[in-house]
């Protein structure tokens, strides 16, 4: 009776995962049709606009666009330039001593637009800030060069995020992969893509359908994904952290001397070190996967 009970949930759960994972490949196929349907009918200005070079003096610098590639460059001194390519009179900066706004309009479309226009925004910051930068982006790619001391805040709709090095990033994205070569410390909110990241102190990734994946984490992690796996290469926490997943495979390659508490309700859980006695504890949780450590 017991067993015929187990079989019957087993099957009630397999069931759910392929309803759930029929939803998620029949979403991602029409948002990624939606992008591309929408990249088909877009044009890139090349007409410059704005190119105006300010004092590196403000507290924080805003940059809101519709539509419109974002890069965040090194300048040659310690000056702020900005470069806006954009159409006639859809680019507009506000200067007000203590923030610098920079914003870029989008003619407004319903139904299906053949005309499409994609601005950008190119602006050159100098190696050292430690200011923060806020980015909200409704289409199009943020590219992000090496800032140590760097502060970034992106909203992202639709596109992709790549940054080579920052100090703390916090990143909330509809669709789009997400590359990171190096932070300190990081929030990542993903609705539909992967995250992938090489080297970070400390990262919480909230993941719903998506890859996650990271080199190094040398303080603190918290990983929650809906669908997709976890792979993490080298870990070494100084704190309790949490990994959860409800459909996908988690992978360790790599721990220091720490707890490990891994439970899988439907599939494997191998860890071939594990010190019960350790003070630090890394908690890990998968309803559906295998979980592999060390």
């Amino acid at each position: 009776m017991k067993n015929n009970k187990s079989t019957i949930f087993l099957i009630i759960l397999l069931s759910l995962t392929i309803v759930v994972l029929t939803t998620f490949m029949i979403f991602m196929m029409n948002k990624k049709f939606s992008l591309n349907f929408r990249t088909f009918f877009t044009q890139r200005v090349e007409e410059l606009q704005i190119e105006e070079t300010y004092k590196n003096t403000y507290d924080k610098i805003n940059i809101k666009t519709d539509a419109a590639d974002v890069y965040i460059k090194k300048s040659e001194n310690e000056d702020i330039y900005l470069k806006v390519y954009a159409e006639k009179n859809h680019a507009n900066v506000i200067d007000n001593e203590t923030e610098l706004n920079i914003e870029v309009k989008q003619d407004k479309c319903i139904g299906i637009c053949i005309n499409n226009k994609i601005s950008k925004v190119e602006l050159y910051i100098p190696e050292n800030y430690e200011k923060e930068i806020k980015i909200d982006n409704n289409y199009g790619d943020v590219e992000i060069e090496s800032f140590e001391k760097l502060n970034l805040n992106i909203k992202e709709d639709a596109g992709d995020i790549k940054i080579e090095k920052a100090n703390i990033i916090n990143i909330d994205n509809n669709y789009g992969d997400i590359e990171i070569n190096e932070i300190n410390e990081g929030t990542i909110k993903e609705s539909a893509g992967d995250v992938k990241i090489i080297k970070v102190n400390s990262i919480d990734v909230k993941n719903n359908y998506g890859d996650v994946k990271i080199t190094e984490i040398n303080e603190y992690v918290k990983v929650d994904s809906n669908a997709g796996d976890v792979k993490i290469q080298n870990l070494n926490i100084t704190k309790d952290s949490l990994i959860t997943t409800d459909v996908g495979s988690i992978k360790i390659e790599k721990t220091n001397d720490i707890r490990i508490d891994a439970d899988s309700d439907v599939g494997e859980v191998k860890i071939r070190e594990n010190n019960i006695n350790a003070e630090v504890t890394l908690k890990i949780e998968n309803n559906v996967g295998d979980i592999k450590v060390n």
